[in-house]
């Protein structure tokens, strides 16, 4: 469902060129799911509302096919 909707959204929204997927660090579940989706760990976020933990940040970037 993410890479569906990640797909749909690069397709539809001109000059869209980035998506960014956030989760708390103690999910891993979610890093496996962002993975699999294409998008790629990029850093660890400080904690900060409404987080109340660290977190990860994913990036997928648009390509030709979306």
């Amino acid at each position: 469902a993410v890479d569906a909707v990640s797909r749909w959204a690069f397709a539809h929204f001109a000059g869209l060129t980035r998506l960014d997927l956030l989760h708390q660090i103690d999910n891993p579940a979610s890093c496996r799911v962002a993975e699999k989706a294409g998008f790629g760990f990029v850093e660890v976020l400080p904690a900060r509302p409404p987080f109340p933990r660290d977190g990860h940040r994913h990036v997928r970037h648009a390509t030709a096919t979306g």
